[in-house]
Parts: C-alpha cells; structure tokens; sequence
C-alpha cells in the first residue's frame, strides 16, 4: 500500500537524502556529477523520488543506477524519467524481494552546465511503501554555481 509521508522533525537520528557533487562550480560547458543517497532508509520496498533542477543553467546528460536498487535484490530496479523543459527526474524505485537494508547511492547524474548562473538542486521522497518505515527521509538540496 503507498502512502504520503511526513517529513520527521529531528534530523540527526532520521532517514535522509544526501546529494553529492564533484564540484559545486563549473564553467559554462563543463560536466558536474551529482549521486543522490540515501541514509538510514531501512525497509524500503518501494518509492518515488523526485529531482528537481534549473534547466536554464543545467542539461542533464545521463543517469546510472546506483547501488541500493540492485544491492541484496537482483530483481531490484530504478527507472528515471527526466523531463529538460522543467527540470524534474522523476525516480521510481522497486525491490521486490528485499526491502532496503544499507545506505548507499540511488543514482548517479551527469549534468552538462550550458549557462552562466546559479542552480539549486532539490531531491524528496514524495512516497513509499515499506514495512519499518515510519516517515519520509528529510529532502536535499545543493547549489550549482556556473561561472
């Protein structure tokens, strides 16, 4: 059963989503890494994901899985939608055998800078289903400078 979740309000013993960049500033042209991760997300059959970005200052390139789906599943998958017009990834995420049991990185992103500007990034979950899982993990966000 898929549920909306709450965001927790303390954020030092709850699950979060944590984005990683290579570098937090670019010259126009350049590429920038960004993984989303999860952390002290346990139980998680299923969820939904949501990236969100400044198309204007960034073109995302390229997505790869990362570890968590696959990780203790081999029927697990992640499957991203990106729409460049508005500057969203959708993210859907299912481990069908095995609920989630370790942190790691969910996807990996590569993100050409194509104009001069600031961008922030924002990751969230927007639902899950699970069995230990009590709240939403507390969203992400990072800012891109493009120079």
């Amino acid at each position: 059963m898929k549920n909306p979740v709450q965001a927790p309000a303390d954020s030092r013993s709850t699950a979060r989503l944590i984005l990683k960049l290579r570098e937090s500033s670019v010259e126009v042209g350049k590429e920038i890494r960004v993984d989303l991760f999860t952390e002290r997300i346990q139980g998680l059959k299923e969820g939904a994901f949501t990236l969100s970005y400044d198309p204007q200052v960034l073109e995302l390139q390229s997505t790869v899985e990362g570890e968590v789906p696959k990780r203790g599943d081999a029927a697990g998958v992640l499957s991203a939608i990106s729409n460049s017009v508005t500057g969203h990834v959708q993210l859907k995420l299912e481990r069908p055998n095995k609920p989630v049991a370790e942190d790691g990185r969910l996807i990996a992103m590569q993100f050409i800078a194509k104009a001069p500007g600031v961008a922030m990034l924002h990751a969230e979950m927007t639902e899950g289903q699970d069995q230990v899982f009590a709240s939403t993990p507390r969203p992400a966000t990072e800012v891109v400078r493009v120079r």
